[in-house]
């Protein structure tokens, strides 16, 4: 079986690596101590300080149209050999399916660290072909109505003045709520949930990519109201 992949809009990311990513970066700060001696002065707030609705609203933008990639993958299973996403439809021609993120409005609990929003993912196309000693087919699979949730969780800190500071996160687990397929072809069909996990993969990484690279080192000011 070959290696299974996850294509970041900026940079490749091998599956392993990419999954080692999300562990590392589980529970990490990303703080940098002089921030807060830098900026602990006499104003109130800091004067890179973002207010809480910037704060929520970068949390969105950040996510809203990333595009990951699920990169063309071959393995055996049910007695077929299966080739998937071999087409160059990602980002700078790269071969895999892209899988484009949707954010909605973030909520969340400056006190906990604990943030989410909804979300959906674009439609997936999916081209697939499968073969043995007696069969050689293609096809497409579509993946639909596909939900999800962002769950991030900051840690948050006081800033030394009158804010909080964002010192790290961890990483994300976007998990979808809901989920369709289509195809014409019942083999084609079959390899759906195989997809959807796929997609829940790089959708994470991609996400936790974004956010790490937005969100720690900001401060939030005013905390009121």
């Amino acid at each position: 079986m070959s290696c299974r992949n996850a294509q970041s809009s900026n940079c490749l990311i091998r599956w392993p690596l990419g999954l080692g990513l999300l562990a590392a970066s589980a529970g990490s700060t990303a703080q940098n101590p002089l921030d807060l001696i830098i900026h602990n002065g006499f104003e109130a707030c800091w004067s890179t300080a973002i207010t809480k609705p910037q704060f929520l609203g970068l949390l969105k933008s950040t996510i809203d149209g990333r595009i990951a990639c699920i990169l063309y993958v071959s393995y055996a299973q049910s007695g077929f050999n299966w080739e998937i996403c071999n087409t160059p439809a990602c980002p700078n021609n790269v071969g895999g399916c892209p899988v484009t993120l949707r954010a909605g409005t973030f909520n969340g609990d400056f006190g906990t660290g604990a943030f989410s929003a909804p979300g959906t993912t674009d439609d997936i196309t999916v081209p697939v072909t499968y073969y043995n000693d007696m069969t050689f087919a293609t096809c497409t699979l579509k993946l639909t109505n596909l939900t999800q949730t962002y769950s991030p969780f900051v840690y948050v800190q006081p800033d030394g003045n009158n804010g909080d500071y964002m010192a790290g996160m961890d990483a994300l687990s976007v998990m979808f709520d809901t989920v369709g397929a289509s195809s014409a072809d019942p083999m084609c069909s079959s390899q759906a949930p195989t997809l959807f996990s796929y997609a829940q993969s790089v959708a994470s990484i991609e996400s936790t990519i974004a956010l790490y690279g937005a969100i720690p080192g900001e401060s939030v000011c005013p905390l009121t109201p």
